[in-house]
């Protein structure tokens, strides 16, 4: 009396995270499934090339990864990626933190990686060039990782659309 998927799971190759990037990507050290679920289905909508996922990430092939992705890890290109603090100091890098500069005056780059801190917490003491802070009403710490992600997605978007048939 439950859902049951029996399936292959498509291969998730390696990537080493020096090369830079070559379109929108999502860096994704989350380390609840049903949040890597979310975010892979907020990828998915907002035409994310890649979604990389760190050496801290939950699997996305986990039961509440998949459900929460409504389908879409099955559809989303995937890398595994090396840990959270393989990517200090790269150029490309933006981060979503609490205490990095205003979302909505960002000029995002075409080519960029997001990374995505994990809730409450942010990205600690992580070297980044780019730190992006979502404004919000000062009594709330944080945004769920997905709702964070979505609203830094929609302002990369708003700067390079996509069409309506993509």
């Amino acid at each position: 009396h439950f859902p049951l998927l029996v399936c292959q799971t498509p291969h998730i190759p390696l990537m080493d995270g020096e090369e830079p990037p070559r379109a929108l990507e999502l860096l994704c050290p989350l380390s609840d499934p049903a949040n890597v679920g979310a975010l892979i289905r907020t990828s998915l909508a907002f035409g994310v090339e890649k979604v990389i996922l760190l050496k801290e990430a939950a699997h996305p092939f986990l039961p509440k990864s998949i459900r929460a992705s409504g389908g879409a890890v099955f559809e989303q290109p995937l890398a595994w990626g090396p840990p959270l603090r393989g990517m200090e100091g790269k150029s490309w890098l933006v981060a979503l933190d609490p205490t990095g500069e205003d979302l909505t005056e960002f000029l995002w780059p075409r080519a960029v990686r997001v990374l995505v801190g994990e809730e409450g917490r942010g990205l600690g003491d992580l070297r980044c060039a780019n730190r992006l802070a979502i404004p919000m009403a000062s009594h709330v710490q944080s945004l769920n990782a997905a709702v964070a992600t979505s609203l830094a997605l929609f302002s990369y978007r708003l700067q390079y659309p996509l069409s309506r048939a993509s």
